[in-house]
């Protein structure tokens, strides 16, 4: 996985300004909704307690990834 989602990289095709969270108001990015954000913090607890990328990627398994996705609503944006 390299990061890019159509979600965080599609300004770079629309020449828009990049996405920003709507809770924290930083920079959207995979990193920061797999482990930052704080709004989403509940529901990431129910499927991974790690923050840190190398973790996630290489521990938890990719169902659970899917599933906090689509528990948050994003999945049909990435």
């Amino acid at each position: 996985m390299i990061g890019h989602t159509r979600l965080t990289h599609s300004h770079l095709l629309s020449k828009e300004p990049p996405p920003m969270c709507i809770y924290c108001s930083t920079l959207l990015t995979v990193e920061h909704i797999l482990t930052n954000c704080s709004h989403y913090q509940t529901i990431r607890h129910k499927y991974y307690q790690y923050s840190d990328l190398s973790n996630i990627f290489q521990v938890i398994p990719p169902k659970f990834l899917i599933s906090f996705i689509k528990e948050i609503n994003l999945y049909h944006q990435f």
